[in-house]
């Protein structure tokens, strides 16, 4: 079924739908397999990898889940976590993506939307902040209900802060997104327009979620886009600027980090282009 994604068929129990996305599922965990059993040894290099980033956002006086998704997106940009100390957004340099876990891109200096939200999500978690990956369609108009009738184009991070919620961007910069309907977010900002599209079809190939949570999920949004957002001044102005003014200040931290995990990093990348070739 080509449009298996539209949530008007798949939501609403379409067998048809539902087998389509079942198919790419068991695809998924067929490859993840093989994946584990070829990179196993990289792929428990990265999660101590991991781990070291975990103790380097732990050491900084950051204290909620914005300031903690805010540094790790500006460790990201500012090459602190590649493994040359740089990373294209533009294109996969090396023709390599582990379903198994696409966020150790970022250790090679690469990575689109999906692997900053998987890293991002990675590290959260070992945080123990909440955090769950907000696949969408992104676009400068609400296009409303016609955003179910096309596949995904983009992936955030939802999280939560002072007991609301919102969609933390760290592909874009830690761009911030508030719940306005069940199912679209809009951005907090003084200037820009766009709003995301909730496309949760990938919870289930993914395994992330069930119908029953999905639209669980919906029900939690709709109660949440009716509740008092941060302001784009108190978003902005306020908690992003005083966040990135602090890392600013810790730049030598920082860049020691990259150096001491520099070998590791190095390790992680030659261990994946060795298997390539």
């Amino acid at each position: 079924m080509e449009d298996f994604y539209n949530e008007n068929f798949y939501l609403y129990d379409d067998e048809i739908a539902l087998n389509a996305i079942e198919y790419r599922k068991r695809e998924r965990l067929e490859q993840m397999r093989k994946e584990l059993s070829l990179y196993r040894d990289t792929l428990e290099e990265y999660n101590e990898f991991l781990n070291k980033v975990v103790e380097l956002l732990k050491s900084l006086d950051l204290s909620n889940s914005l300031e903690y998704s805010i540094a790790l997106s500006y460790l990201i940009h500012k090459g602190y976590l590649s493994y040359n100390g740089n990373v294209d957004k533009k294109k996969t340099v090396y023709d390599i993506e582990l379903i198994s876990n696409p966020g150790i891109n970022i250790v090679l200096g690469e990575g689109c939307c999906r692997n900053y939200s998987q890293i991002h999500k990675d590290v959260m978690d070992k945080l123990d902040i909440p955090s769950k990956k907000f696949y969408c369609v992104q676009s400068g108009l609400r296009i409303k209900k016609k955003g179910f009738e096309v596949p995904a184009n983009h992936v955030a991070n939802m999280i939560n802060f002072d007991k609301r919620l919102y969609i933390i961007d760290c592909f874009n910069d830690a761009r911030l997104y508030k719940m306005v309907s069940s199912y679209e977010a809009f951005i907090i900002s003084h200037t820009a327009y766009k709003y995301f599209i909730y496309k949760p079809y990938y919870e289930l190939i993914f395994g992330e979620s069930d119908l029953k949570g999905i639209k669980r999920s919906y029900e939690v949004f709709k109660k949440d886009s009716k509740n008092r957002h941060l302001s784009a001044h108190e978003w902005i102005d306020g908690i992003r600027a005083d966040t990135i003014s602090y890392l600013d200040k810790n730049k030598k931290e920082f860049e020691g980090f990259s150096i001491d995990t520099k070998e590791m990093k190095e390790d992680i990348y030659n261990s994946l282009m060795l298997r390539l070739k």
